[in-house]
C-alpha cells in the first residue's frame, strides 16, 4: 500500500513538473529567437548601408551571415536578391532567392513562435522569384519555376495540395492567381507548349476561393494560345467569339491581339 502511495505521488509530482520544465524551455527558445531576430536586423542594415555605397562584395556576405541567424524577415536573402535584379543581375539574384528557399526548409522547423506561418515565408520567397523574373528578370526562369513548385510543393503537410498555392487565401500569398495570367502570357511567347498544356489541366482545379475558380474566362484565355502554337487559328477565332459571348471581354482583347499577329 505504501509503495502504491509513493508511485502515484512520484507520478503526480512528474505530471505537475513536466509542463512547467517545456513552458521554461519555450521561454528560453523564444528569448533566443529574439535576440537573433535583432543580431540580424542590425547586421541587415549594415549590410544596406555598404550596398549603397557599392560595397557589393561585403555587403553580399553580411546579408548572408543576417539570413543564416534568422531567415524569416525581410531584410537578408530576399532583400539580396532583389537588389541584385535591379543590378541586371539576374543569375546571381535567382541563385540567392534558391539559397533562401533551401535556408528556409532547413532551419524553419526550430523557430516555435513562428510554425504556424512556415508556409507562408516559404511561399513568399517563390513569389517574389517568379514575379521579379517576370518583370525585370528571365521569363523562362518565372515559368519554369512557377511550373516546378506546383508539381513538387516544398512539403505537401505544408502546402496541402498545390490547388492551395493557387487560392486567395492568406496561406498561399495569393500572389500566384494575380500573376496567372501574365505567366500564361509568357509561356506563350516562349512557345512553351508544355506549361501552357499544365496550365490548362491545372485551372478547373482551383479551389472555390480563387479568382478563376467557376470561370471559364482563364480556359478560354490559355486554350486560345495554346490553338496559336499548334497553327488553329480558325480554332482559335472561334474560342475568342464564343468567350466575348459569354462576358470574357478583357482576355478577349489580350489574346485576340495575339491570334491577330500570329496569322499573319
Amino acid at each position: 500500500m505504501i509503495k502504491t502511495s509513493l508511485f502515484l505521488f512520484i507520478c503526480c509530482l512528474f505530471m505537475y513538473f513536466m509542463p512547467a520544465e517545456a513552458q521554461e524551455k519555450k521561454w528560453e527558445s523564444e528569448k533566443e529567437e529574439s535576440r537573433a531576430r535583432k543580431d540580424a536586423e542590425k547586421i541587415g542594415k549594415k549590410a544596406k548601408g555598404l550596398w549603397k555605397d557599392e560595397q557589393y562584395a561585403e555587403a553580399e556576405k553580411l546579408y548572408y551571415q543576417a539570413s543564416q541567424l534568422y531567415p524569416l524577415e525581410y531584410w537578408g536573402l530576399n532583400e539580396l536578391a532583389a537588389l541584385k535584379m535591379d543590378l541586371g543581375d539576374i543569375t546571381g539574384a535567382n541563385k540567392v532567392w534558391d539559397d533562401r528557399i533551401r535556408s528556409l526548409s532547413a532551419k524553419l522547423k526550430s523557430y516555435l513562435l513562428f510554425q504556424h506561418d512556415i508556409d507562408a515565408f516559404v511561399w513568399q520567397t517563390y513569389y517574389n522569384k517568379i514575379k521579379a523574373n517576370l518583370e525585370k528578370g528571365s521569363a523562362e526562369i518565372a515559368v519554369k519555376t512557377t511550373v516546378e513548385v506546383l508539381r513538387n510543393p516544398p512539403s505537401k503537410v505544408l502546402f496541402g495540395t498545390e490547388t492551395k498555392l493557387f487560392s486567395s487565401t492568406p496561406s498561399s500569398m495569393a500572389g500566384l492567381s494575380s500573376l496567372f495570367m501574365d505567366l500564361s502570357e509568357a509561356a506563350f511567347q516562349l512557345e512553351d507548349k508544355e506549361s501552357l498544356q499544365y496550365f490548362y489541366q491545372l485551372i478547373p482545379t482551383f479551389d472555390a476561393n480563387n479568382m478563376f475558380h467557376g470561370d471559364k474566362a482563364a480556359l478560354y484565355f490559355v486554350d486560345v494560345f495554346l490553338k496559336c502554337l499548334n497553327g488553329k487559328f480558325d480554332d482559335a477565332i472561334t474560342i475568342l467569339s464564343e468567350a466575348a459571348d459569354k462576358g470574357a471581354g478583357f482576355y478577349v482583347q489580350i489574346a485576340g491581339k495575339y491570334v491577330f499577329t500570329r496569322s499573319l
